[in-house]
């Protein structure tokens, strides 16, 4: 484990949690335990993004180890040429650029990554890049003009549909419909659009969102038991065995393609108790949507072990993770909650997507001084958490001792307007965005105690 793990991120994370940031637990991680359901220890860290065979990624992934990367999840399409020579100086990546503005970025930074947006498991009728700097919709219905000739073209077999055997769609409330992903014939169409547009914006992978199961905000709201059935320990034969048949042909499709291309998902904030996200593990990785806070809060401790379980089995430290809080309050302890736990749980290809309350997604470029905590050189492995003395003392204190970061991790970030830099706040006059961080080349061994969600704690990480 790097020396920004153990010393920096444990620690801080520690201490969080035993001043009572955040729930005990919550519903999903309560009702884990009242089942009994325990996850496992992480087994062995998957291999990274592996293109097939005598091909290579036009654009590899950059190593974030010894340094904070950062994607952005959206970016304006009408960014100024200040803005544009920003993101290309400062982040890695981003997804739904024209190709002309990600032209632009790859004027100050060729290893740009661009991805093409796509439900993982839906037909959106809402508008998409479907062709070169052109927005559409995804779906194409029989009625319209061009059908079946259109690649968009809608076939009615390839939606789920309530009850079954009638027309009625499964619809959402975020304007999609829910393809049926248990149909191989919607696993090849949906592949073959998405290797078609491919090329048209310079992508270099997909990103796809609503990659893990959620039943909510659809209509017929209880769709899903006759889709599979009330006990949802049926779930891994109707729902993640289809499921991951179609990933693991869409990641095989893809890494064929020339050139090859990355397929990372929406996991969610992955602290759902009845669902194990096995579906996800064919894919190069994903982003964890709502990282480590959800509702207004930090997690519990028995979700943090959830959601800790399944960033290392699914990501482990060689593939994709995309740490993406959402709406986290702008304060000094909750903004080092989401840096120390990024820090603790950082690969090879970790990026950082902070979003705190106060900043919008898809506005001006923003610049965090988490970004640019200095996370120093890499150290030796240490042995396990349970078996060390990193852990809290009985005092609540870590016998480790925390580095210092260059400043205050609870400073305003600097907003990037069409005329360069602009504080949000005098007092962040310290924190221009320069590229001071330190790059690490040896990996990282981690070492973490099997989740302990089937028992309560007497205290908050109390081992």
């Amino acid at each position: 484990m790097k020396r920004h793990a153990s010393a920096l991120a444990l620690p801080l994370a520690l201490s969080f949690a035993l001043s009572g940031l955040g729930p005990a637990c919550s519903k999903d991680g309560a009702a884990n335990a009242a089942a009994g359901r325990p996850n496992a220890s992480p087994a062995a860290s998957p291999g990274p993004p592996t293109p097939g065979p005598g091909k290579a990624f036009e654009r590899p992934l950059p190593v974030s180890e010894g340094r904070v990367l950062v994607f952005s999840d959206q970016l304006s399409q009408t960014m100024s040429d200040a803005q544009v020579r920003f993101v290309g100086k400062h982040y890695v990546g981003s997804q739904k650029l024209i190709r002309s503005l990600a032209a632009r970025i790859r004027s100050h930074n060729p290893g740009f990554i661009n991805l093409q947006y796509r439900l993982a498991t839906g037909l959106s009728t809402v508008p998409n890049l479907t062709g070169e700097d052109t927005w559409d919709v995804d779906t194409v219905e029989p009625t319209a003009p061009g059908f079946p000739g259109d690649p968009r073209r809608t076939v009615e077999a390839h939606y789920l549909h309530d009850p079954p055997g009638s027309t009625q769609r499964v619809s959402h409330v975020d304007a999609y419909f829910m393809a049926d992903v248990r149909n191989p014939a919607w696993h090849e169409a949906h592949i073959d659009e998405i290797l078609r547009r491919m090329p048209l914006n310079a992508f270099d992978g997909i990103f796809l969102d609503t990659a893990h199961l959620r039943i909510d905000g659809f209509t017929p709201a209880d769709w899903h038991v006759r889709f599979c059935d009330p006990d949802v320990t049926k779930l891994p034969s109707c729902w993640t065995a289809p499921a991951k048949a179609y990933f693991t042909r869409l990641v095989e499709r893809l890494h064929a393609a020339t050139p090859p291309a990355y397929a990372i998902g929406n996991y969610g904030p992955l602290i759902t108790g009845w669902d194990t996200n096995e579906e996800l593990a064919p894919l190069d990785g994903g982003m964890v949507e709502l990282f480590m806070w959800v509702g207004g809060t930090a997690i519990g401790e028995r979700d943090w072990h959830l959601a800790v379980d399944r960033i290392l089995r699914l990501i482990g430290n060689e593939r994709v993770m995309i740490a993406q809080p959402v709406g986290y309050a702008d304060t000094p302890v909750a903004r080092r909650w989401i840096a120390a736990n990024f820090l603790l749980l950082q690969g090879r290809r970790s990026y950082a997507a902070f979003y705190p309350a106060f900043v919008e997604p898809n506005a001006a470029p923003v610049w965090l001084p988490e970004y640019e905590v200095d996370v120093g050189p890499p150290a030796p492995p240490r042995a396990p958490v349970g078996a060390s003395t990193r852990g809290p003392s009985p005092g609540g204190t870590s016998s480790s001792t925390p580095r210092t970061p260059r400043g205050p991790a609870g400073s305003p970030p600097r907003r990037w307007g069409s005329d360069g830099p602009r504080s949000t706040s005098s007092a962040a006059g310290s924190w221009a965005p320069t590229d001071r961080r330190r790059q690490a080349g040896s990996s990282r061994n981690r070492h973490w105690p099997a989740s302990s969600c089937s028992a309560p704690a007497t205290a908050p990480f109390s081992k």
